[in-house]
């Protein structure tokens, strides 16, 4: 299933308004870590800190523009977007090499690793929420230590995991997200339990493989 498939459904449920006040706030929240992490800790080293602004700066640019949940067990709070069939996390990871993308499997299996037992609805292909919507996630890249601004992130991307996360069906720069809006067609798309079972048949296809 082609990229632009995707991306025509999630056009249908997220207005560019929305997508580009994502990408404005998530750059503004690292802009902000930057900043106020060097202001508190003036002889310890502010990179640890900066870093747990970083992921809770974003997951307040999802509650504010969503809803706050909690971790089950409780001891954590993320960011969720909701719309009619699509669901949104973001997480903030280390890089790897940009330029071989495959290597972003690896991130996301530790996302998984880390966030499955605390948040099973959006990890279990059964549950309700991903039964009733497209998973996504924004994964925030961030810039190499000693490389880069480090106000912003390396690179923004949107992707859609396989169910089972051993690999994604979408993986498409944010920027390059946005820039499909102008070509947008308002062409008619598959409504979500149509769409669903293409993607269930297209997970299928490459087990088999």
């Amino acid at each position: 299933m082609n990229r632009n498939k995707f991306l025509a459904f999630i056009r249908r449920q997220i207005s560019e308004d929305v997508a580009q006040k994502l990408s404005d706030e998530i750059y503004a929240a690292y802009a902000r870590a930057q900043v106020l992490s060097k202001e508190e800790i003036k002889a310890l080293g502010h990179e640890r800190m900066r870093g747990y602004m970083r992921r809770d700066f974003v997951n307040d640019v999802l509650a504010q523009l969503g809803e706050a949940r909690h971790t089950n067990p409780k001891g954590e709070k993320y960011g969720l977007l909701q719309f009619n069939d699509v669901n949104m996390l973001a997480f903030c990871v280390d890089p790897t090499r940009p330029e071989r993308p495959a290597n972003y499997k690896k991130e996301l299996a530790e996302m998984n690793r880390v966030l499955e037992p605390a948040i099973p609805d959006l990890f279990d292909p059964d549950s309700e929420l991903v039964r009733s919507s497209l998973h996504t996630c924004l994964m925030v890249i961030n810039p190499k230590c000693g490389e880069g601004d480090p106000r912003h992130p390396r690179d923004i991307l949107l992707v859609v995991p396989y169910t089972n996360r051993k690999g994604f069906h979408l993986q498409v720069r944010l920027r390059d997200w946005l820039e499909s809006y102008k070509d947008d067609v308002a062409e008619p798309v598959d409504p979500w339990p149509t769409f669903r079972k293409e993607i269930l048949e297209t997970e299928k296809d490459d087990q088999e493989d």
